[in-house]
């Protein structure tokens, strides 16, 4: 959680300028450069999202608590989308967070993967490498995410659920960038079942 203003401030010009470096870095080495051309589009981050394979469970998600229009709009925002697999992985919990009584509790879950602003994984990891450690940021949830660095794995943690950020699917859209994870990191409730 970062506890001083002087602290967001600093994190926000880290990864301002790791932004900036890691755009410069990507014209000079053929191994990323094409990877980071071939990863922007001009759709926005909601019609990216929803064109790309493996993540049809968030984008019905968005769609159907209506955040989906945000992500259509003219605000910047980074999304932490987990892919099918990881909400497959939720089993009956998962299911459960689809049903439409249970919109409020998929809203707030969504939120917590949402961060204001756009963040590719190289201003991230960068970031990380230039503090020495964990780097936090907030949620548009009110949440915080931990990024961190396992190995050369870019991972994110909260409150105890982790995930892996595939950094070789990311899509810098128009509006903002998703990130995909392997992993839903808010624990959904057990689903309640009806008195039978």
């Amino acid at each position: 959680m970062i506890r001083s203003p002087n602290r967001s401030v600093a994190l926000r010009v880290a990864i301002a300028m790791s932004c900036a470096a890691a755009m410069t870095a990507c014209s000079d080495d053929p191994a990323t450069g094409n990877a980071a051309e071939n990863r922007a589009t001009s759709e926005t981050l909601a019609a990216a999202l929803a064109g790309t394979d493996g993540f049809s469970t968030a984008s019905r998600a968005l769609v159907e608590t209506g955040l989906a229009p945000v992500f259509d709009g003219p605000g910047t925002y980074t999304l932490l989308a987990p892919d099918d697999d990881a909400f497959g992985a939720l089993g009956a919990a998962g299911e459960a967070l689809m049903a439409e009584d249970q919109r409020a509790v998929l809203v707030a879950l969504l939120r917590n993967h949402i961060v204001p602003g756009q963040i590719d994984a190289e201003s991230v990891r960068d970031a990380i490498e230039a503090r020495g450690g964990t780097v936090r940021m907030r949620t548009l949830g009110g949440g915080s995410l931990s990024f961190a660095l396992d190995g050369e794995r870019l991972v994110v943690s909260r409150e105890g659920q982790r995930a892996e950020i595939d950094t070789a699917r990311e899509v810098i859209a128009s509006n903002g960038a998703f990130l995909p994870i392997d992993a839903v990191l808010v624990r959904p409730p057990a689903p309640v079942s009806s008195p039978g």
